[in-house]
Parts: structure tokens; sequence; C-alpha cells
């Protein structure tokens, strides 16, 4: 549902203020939160804190792609597209952690991420012709998402290795995680001389981002990196209803409906299995 909110907000709200500004107070909730859950384990906090730099550069690079790629591309491709996490997740997965690559599983959520990939070409194809400028932009944003997936994938892995399956380590990482990703976001925001003001849009986004940080922190404990990113493909269903609902006010077809009920099944039979 984060994920689902987060890209229909991003494709749709109007926001004055920068995106690392949104991103920055986005690590400042999650490290307030952060911090008060680790507090038991408050004396390891400065542990080892130089193994949190890799995913906190690789988070910024994601997210500085996925914030300028989903606004220039339409909410439902964008998540079509965002589904390729799962791709490379069980790649890095295989490759990193010597898991199985659950071929059924897998082939199971690409089949379903091909037929929402037709759908929404198809749906596309009806529109006018854009310009050369505005095609160029389109397959600069696609090519920009297809990047974050994969250092994505490469993260997730990452994570779980620094997260030990330890709930104290989970926190504790993910102050630290919030702590240099703040001061990073913080000295774009100053290079790109964003006002640091931030308006009801840009805050609605910066809660999401905040929540999803946490979500997927827990997720990865619990669930591990494949399985966290199995999850996300829920939002492909949730972001199509979602735009239905409340921003063309329509009644999704038969067929849309099937697919989101497809979706949310192989979510729920993948967790069973």
């Amino acid at each position: 549902m984060q994920s689902a909110l987060f890209v229909t907000f991003r494709a749709h709200l109007q926001s004055s203020a920068c995106d690392p500004v949104v991103l920055m107070y986005g690590e400042a909730i999650k490290g307030v939160v952060a911090l008060v859950m680790a507090w038991p384990v408050r004396a390891q906090l400065c542990e080892r804190p130089h193994i949190t730099l890799p995913p906190v550069i690789l988070f910024v690079i994601m997210n500085m792609l996925s914030f300028w790629s989903i606004k220039r591309l339409p909410a439902t491709l964008s998540v079509i597209l965002i589904q390729l996490k799962l791709v490379w997740t069980a790649i890095f997965a295989r490759l990193v952690l010597a898991r199985p690559l659950l071929v059924p599983r897998t082939f199971a959520v690409v089949a379903l991420f091909l037929s929402c990939a037709m759908a929404t070409l198809q749906k596309s194809a009806r529109r006018e012709d854009p310009s050369a400028s505005q095609q160029a932009t389109h397959v600069l944003a696609v090519f920009g998402l297809l990047v974050e997936t994969m250092l994505s994938g490469a993260t997730s892995v990452y994570m779980q290795c620094i997260f030990r399956m330890d709930v104290g380590t989970m926190w504790r990482r993910n102050v630290q995680l919030a702590a240099f990703s703040f001061l990073l976001y913080a000295a774009t925001a100053s290079e790109q001389r964003c006002s640091f003001a931030i308006d009801g849009a840009g805050l609605a986004l910066t809660v999401l981002s905040a929540a999803g940080g946490l979500l997927a922190a827990l997720s990865l404990l619990y669930a591990g990196a494949v399985g966290k990113t199995v999850a996300t493909a829920a939002s492909i269903a949730l972001t199509i209803l979602l735009e239905h609902a409340f921003v063309l006010h329509t009644v999704p077809s038969a067929m849309t409906a099937a697919l989101c009920a497809s979706v949310l099944n192989a979510v729920v039979m993948y967790s069973a299995l």
C-alpha cells in the first residue's frame, strides 16, 4: 500500500519542495523512529558505521533516479517497471547468499509483469504521438527506473547481510543509514539551492518515503530480500485501483479487475509456499 500511494502521489501531486528536501525530511522521520526503537542498544549505535555507507550512497542514487523518473512516466507504468526488482533481487540473492532462484515463483511474477506491460503499452498507443523531446525524456525515465531496480536488488541483498536477522541490529543500522542519508540529502539540497520549506504535498510524500524505509527494513528482517520484493508486487494492483478511484474517477473494467486479482493472488500464494 505504501508503494502504491507513493507512486500515485508522486505522479499526480504538485509539490513546490525539491526532491532532496523531501527525502531529507523523510530520513529525519525514519531516523527518529529508528532511534526510539534502538534505544535499548544505544551503546552500540556507533559500532562499525562505515558498513552502512555503501547502501546510503546507493539509496541516494536510487531515490534521485526514482523521483526524477516517476514524475515523468504514468504511475501504472512506473509500478510495472519497478517490479523488475524481483528479478534482480533473486539474481543477487543467488550470487551473494547462495539462495535458489525460485524459478516457479519468479516466472509467475514476471508473467504478470509482462501482462501488465502489454496492457499499459496498448493503452498508451491510443494517445497522440509525443514530440521527439518527449519521447527522449520518456526513454531516459524508463532507463532511470531500470537502473534503479538493479541497484535496489543489490542493496536489498546487502542490507539483509548487515541486518544479520536481529531486531536490535536492524534498528541500529537504520539509525546509521538515516544519519548518513540525511547529511547527503541536506548537502544536495544546499548545492541545488533549494528552499527547506515544505508544503502539504511535500509533507505527504515525506511521510510516505519514511514509511517505505521502515517497512522495507522490517520486511527484510522477517521475509528476506526476495520475499520483501515479492510483497511489493501487490502495488501493481493497488496503484491501478487507486488511479481509477481518485484520478480517473472510473470503475475498472472486468479485465483490469481480473488482472488486479491475479497479482494479489500471486503474492498471497507465494507467501503461503
